[in-house]
């Protein structure tokens, strides 16, 4: 049977990297030090914003239909015409919502609403602009 004997210098391979000798970690580095709290909170004004004027077209999408037929029974115009006010309305709104977002994205601590206005402001910009171009093909088509 041989002599194992630990090393000489007070640190244990076994114990982890700690010197208990010392009370530091070998090698003079020091663990890790983490801040307390939690970093931004209620920090997210744009994306807040972009976020409100969301839920306020979303509102406005339900509504819409009843809004064009108690226009056009009212004799205001022709349905096509006030569908068409309607949808550059909601382009802008939906442009304005991921403007928001982008700039909560960037500012923003807490990133949550921002990225609820551009996913809102993108996928309603990309429905109304490719409704458009398969009209105007549709309607050259047929």
């Amino acid at each position: 049977m041989t002599n194992i004997t630990p090393p000489t210098g007070g640190f244990d391979p076994h114990s982890g990297g700690f010197d208990s000798q010392y009370g530091t970690t070998p090698f003079g580095t020091t663990p890790p030090q983490f801040g307390g709290g939690m970093p931004g909170r209620g920090q997210a004004k744009f994306g807040k914003i972009g976020t409100i004027l969301a839920v306020v077209a979303t509102i406005i999408g339900a509504l819409q239909g009843l809004f064009v037929t108690m226009f056009v029974q009212a004799g205001a115009g022709a349905t096509s015409t006030w569908f068409m006010m309607y949808s550059l309305v909601m382009i802008v709104i939906a442009a304005v919502v991921l403007m928001f977002g982008f700039m909560g994205m960037r500012q923003d601590t807490d990133r949550l609403y921002a990225g609820i206005a551009i996913g809102y402001g993108a996928l309603s910009l990309l429905g109304y602009l490719l409704s458009f171009v398969f009209n105007a093909v549709f309607g050259l088509v047929y």
